[in-house]
This record gives structure tokens, C-alpha cells and sequence, in this order.
């Protein structure tokens, strides 16, 4: 039998500004099997790579995952030429899992690595499979893009000094939500484009480095993110690279279209804070007694139409303690 979760403002000042924006990713988690874990996917970045993989099928007790890199050409038999990042897994923003995936940068356009991803737990696991690829720059124009897919960020990099602009493309499904948003130390802005019209854009309004483009509904077809450097930007010079990321929102509004969450699993919810009041539905699937543990992070940006006009403010993270079941 399913566990159904509702997701939905609390009755607390934080959570009752006119307009407000709630981010509320819902983590599920779980101890995994031990043994080598299975690369997804090796995602094209400019300057850089993500990696995506699976958990392994056998073994117990994963509390983190190790990932190592190299270039093709090296002599990949010596463990010296690696570059090996411990700890890559739970991410270091919330202090709990979520997707296995990784963002590689400060890597070089044209050059091919390697990439091995292992578990840990007592002790480290063997490594994965080599999986490959090779950093490019984005594309530039509505004819030549880069599609952005929801859950896969990509790193990109805009050099000091340029008018460079990098193009992705989304597509969005009759009445479905979106959110696009960039993090890292880079000042960016962007436009949301449908054809030759800006439905949408964000230069943060003067107060933040990462842009932040969203809508609860909006008519199925490609649109397009431009992202550029802010003509806000505090530091011209810097080369520091940027990762745009792209959420489809919750739907679910009652217990028979429940959004099904899955272990390891996040899920974004665009939620009103002023009435009438929004409200999403979760559902969680466990085959056998298993120990699970639920966090709510949410984060508020005041907002009028569409765009955001105040810095967003995370709040306190709400732990539901592991329960039986």
C-alpha cells in the first residue's frame, strides 16, 4: 500500500507573504546495496561534464559515493593520474540524498575523460565502469542549442569580457510548470522565449548572482533559455563557470492523481501562500519494512508576475524522524 504525503503552506508568518514563491524539494532515501555502482550517462557541459548513475543492485549500508576522473590519453593503470573527489554523493547543499548526479568543471573543451563512480559504506566499493565524454561549448542561437532536460544540470561558462550568450531548449507538455534557474558564483540573467517573443526573464533584480525563471502553467512547445552575464555584474572579470538547471513541478492536487516519489528522489512544488491556498499530493511505495525519512527544504521569493522582486530566504529544514513501516 502507498503512503500519501500533502504538500502545502504552512499557517506561519515565513510562509504567508502576498505572492510568495515556495521551492519545496521532497527528498525520499533509503540504505542501498553494495557493489559497483552503473554510470548513466556522461552529460556534454561547456568546460565541464555531468554524471549520472545508478545505484548498485547488491551489498548494504551506501553512505556516500566517490568519483574519479581522467583524460583518455593519460595512463589510466596509475591511480596517481586520476583526479578523484570523495564524498561527491549526498550533495554538499542539504544534508540528504537525492539524485546521483555530478557536475564536473574547470575541465577543457575538446578533451576526452574518463569516469568511474563508487559506493561507500564501512569501506569503499569497487569502481564502475569507465564511461566517457567530452566538454563543448554551447550553442549560441535558436538554430544551434543545447536541450536542457529536467533533473540534469549542465555547467556552462561565459568568458569576461564578451557579449558570448548560450542557448537551451526546453519542451514543455500542454499545461505543465517549469522551473529554470542558475546556480554558482557567476552573475547571470536570462530571458524565457517562445518563437520571437520574452515570455519571461530575470537579471535578479540587483540582488542575487543566479537568475530565476518560473510559471505553474504554461502551453505545450520548445521554448527557449538565452543566458548571458548580468549587466549587474559586481566582477567583470570573472571566469567562474555557472550550472543552469531545469525542475518540472508537482501537479498532483488530489490522493487519486498522487505524483508517485520515488526513493532517492526529488520533487519540486510551486505552492501559493496567499488564498486559496496550494496544495500537492505525494505518493510513497514500499515493497518490504523499510526505515524511511522525509525532508521538506523550502525556500521563499516574493514575486509579481512571474519574476522575482525579493531575495529568496530558505527556511528552517523540517525532518521526518525514520519511521517503521
Amino acid at each position: 500500500m502507498p503512503s500519501f504525503l500533502l504538500a502545502r503552506p504552512l499557517g506561519s508568518r515565513a510562509c504567508l507573504l502576498a505572492g510568495a514563491l515556495l521551492l519545496m524539494p521532497l527528498f525520499v532515501a533509503r540504505a542501498q546495496t553494495l557493489a559497483a555502482p552503473t554510470i548513466d550517462a556522461i552529460t556534454t557541459g561547456d568546460g565541464g561534464l555531468t554524471a549520472s548513475w545508478s545505484a548498485p543492485s547488491t551489498g548494504a549500508g551506501i553512505v556516500a559515493y566517490d568519483l574519479r576522473y581522467i583524460l583518455t590519453a593519460s595512463d589510466e593503470s596509475q591511480d596517481a593520474n586520476w583526479t578523484e573527489i570523495e564524498g561527491v554523493w549526498p550533495p554538499y547543499q542539504l544534508p540528504t540524498p537525492g539524485p546521483l548526479i555530478r557536475v564536473l568543471t574547470g575541465l577543457t573543451n575538446g578533451d576526452q575523460y574518463d569516469v568511474q563512480v563508487r559506493a561507500v559504506a564501512t569501506s569503499a566499493g569497487p569502481w564502475s565502469a569507465t564511461s566517457t565524454g567530452t566538454p563543448t561549448d554551447h550553442g549560441d542561437t535558436d538554430a544551434n542549442f543545447v536541450v536542457l532536460s529536467p533533473n540534469l544540470p549542465l555547467v556552462g561558462s561565459l568568458p569576461p569580457g564578451s557579449s558570448d550568450v548560450d542557448v537551451f531548449r526546453i519542451r514543455l507538455q500542454s499545461n505543465q510548470g517549469y522551473l529554470v534557474y542558475t546556480t554558482g558564483v557567476l552573475d547571470t540573467s536570462a530571458n524565457f522565449k517562445q518563437g520571437s517573443i520574452i515570455v519571461n526573464s530575470d537579471d535578479n533584480d540587483k540582488d542575487g548572482r543566479n537568475f530565476l525563471l518560473f510559471d505553474r502553467t504554461r502551453a505545450a512547445g520548445n521554448y527557449f533559455v538565452r543566458v548571458k552575464r548580468s549587466a549587474n555584474d559586481a566582477d567583470p572579470t570573472s571566469n567562474a563557470p555557472y550550472v543552469i538547471h531545469f525542475q518540472r513541478p508537482a501537479t498532483a492536487e488530489s490522493l487519486a492523481t498522487a505524483e508517485v516519489l520515488d526513493l532517492n528522489a526529488t520533487s519540486y512544488v510551486l505552492l501559493k501562500s496567499r488564498a486559496p491556498l496550494g496544495q500537492k499530493y505525494f505518493s510513497v511505495s514500499l515493497a518490504e519494512q523499510t526505515d524511511t525519512s522525509l525532508l521538506l527544504h523550502a525556500s521563499q521569493d516574493g514575486v509579481r508576475n512571474g519574476k522575482r522582486r525579493t531575495p529568496g530566504r530558505d527556511y528552517s529544514i523540517a525532518r521526518v524522524p525514520a519511521e517503521r513501516r
